[in-house]
């Protein structure tokens, strides 16, 4: 199912409605006609997997832009109308043509040299291919945000496009809006951008990915260039400034849909916070472990849209502030850490297996018991020395099984616990 086969689903099946009227066709258009609105350049670029229009060179040329601006596009629930010009329509039909039922309304080269016929054109093809439509959506927002308010009557004094369909002389019927139901569709559009389609992923890949794994260096390379004393100094919110000036980024472009655990490092005993949703990055490297001693792990949490990373990683030198040699005595050892990754490698494992049986089977007991079989197995394949029943107890294990939706957000149903 490609793009917009997916927004004609949802047109067939009822999910986007208004005052309990079905929307029966979502409309955009770029450039002025719109005055280049923000919420229709998105869809857009959603829609052809990026801009086709922004590879060619730009120009300083007004009217060439304009050309390359001049798109009109109606999707119904068994067609989508495509209004665009003799200049940008093969950079359109690459990414478009495939689309089924695609109608295409497009002068040819001579014709569109008269501008007046032109202009003539363009209105009676939106005016006709709006018609049959009572309920129409449009997106004119870029980003669902709840304070924001729509008035219909935005797009009579905003849109050139609509502001011509009361043009009688070329076949309209008074004011756009009141032969029409206008819906804003940014919170519905949100939940379509936010699935994984082979586009997202590549996007997610290219971009999201990338943005990620340079936070996790920022880190990184600010243990490097430390001093061995020094390293011992660092704090929790020094060590997440990348991922906590991150976020803000990403919370600038727009409302977030990831689960609210703040981005930043925890360090040693401090970890326990995280659970409780807590971070006050005030931990230090070298007095978060056991009785003030050097933290031997930290918990690290990157907050994005659509990622989230969450990883450990243990400190196989310790750096203490303490010079008492009693401290000292009481580090862990090289074999105690290595015990630790074993561990933690065991719980990956046993997550991963746990979310694929709920997956298959959807009920929770299912993939408990799936967890502990998988835990028993790894540390067995390891040789970890653990007492019989160790995975066994409450003491040493508590499991949490909460399902997410697509989007990263708790589900309202009962959580596991075992």
């Amino acid at each position: 199912m490609d793009r917009c086969d997916r927004i004609q689903h949802r047109l067939r099946s009822g999910g986007w409605d208004c005052n309990n009227r079905q929307v029966s066709a979502v409309l955009l258009a770029l450039g002025i006609d719109a005055r280049f609105s923000e919420g229709c350049s998105r869809l857009f670029e959603w829609l052809c997997g990026g801009n086709p229009l922004s590879s060619r060179p730009e120009s300083e040329n007004i009217e060439e832009v304009e050309d390359m601006e001049d798109v009109i596009i109606l999707i119904t629930s068994d067609s989508v109308h495509l209004y665009c010009n003799p200049i940008n329509s093969n950079a359109l039909l690459q990414v478009l043509g495939k689309i089924n039922n695609l109608q295409l309304h497009c002068l040819n080269t001579e014709l569109y040299k008269d501008s007046d016929f032109a202009q003539e054109f363009k209105v009676k093809t939106f005016i006709q291919m709006t018609a049959p439509h009572a309920v129409v959506g449009v997106p004119y927002f870029a980003v669902h945000d709840p304070s924001q308010s729509f008035d219909p009557m935005k797009l009579e004094s905003e849109w050139p496009i609509v502001m011509s369909y009361a043009a009688e002389e070329l076949g309209g019927h008074g004011f756009f809006t009141l032969g029409h139901e206008v819906v804003e569709l940014s919170p519905y559009l949100e939940e379509v951008y936010a699935e994984l389609d082979p586009s997202s992923l590549r996007d997610m890949v290219d971009k999201s990915l990338t943005g990620f794994q340079k936070q996790f260096q920022a880190m990184f390379t600010l243990l490097d260039s430390s001093r061995p004393d020094g390293i011992a100094a660092l704090n929790e919110k020094q060590l997440a400034e990348a991922f906590i000036l991150y976020a803000r980024h990403r919370e600038s472009l727009g409302p977030s849909h990831v689960e609210s655990l703040p981005s930043g490092v925890w360090l040693g005993c401090g970890s326990a916070a995280m659970a409780e949703g807590r971070w006050e990055g005030t931990g230090v490297v070298g007095s978060s472990g056991p009785q003030h001693s050097s933290a031997i792990h930290m918990v690290c949490n990157l907050a994005g849209d659509p990622l989230s990373a969450k990883r450990s990683y243990f400190l196989c030198h310790p750096h203490s502030q303490q010079s008492d040699p009693a401290l000292t005595a009481e580090l862990p050892s090289e074999k105690d850490i290595r015990l630790l990754q074993d561990l933690y490698s065991c719980l990956v494992a046993a997550v991963n297996v746990g979310i694929s049986t709920f997956q298959k089977t959807q009920r929770p007991s299912e993939a408990l018991r799936a967890v502990r079989e998988c835990l028993k197995e790894q540390s067995t394949s390891r040789g970890l020395p653990l007492p019989i029943g160790f995975w066994d107890s409450r003491e040493n294990l508590l499991i949490h099984l909460r399902e997410l939706d697509i989007c990263g957000r708790p589900m309202p149903t009962k959580e596991a616990v075992w």
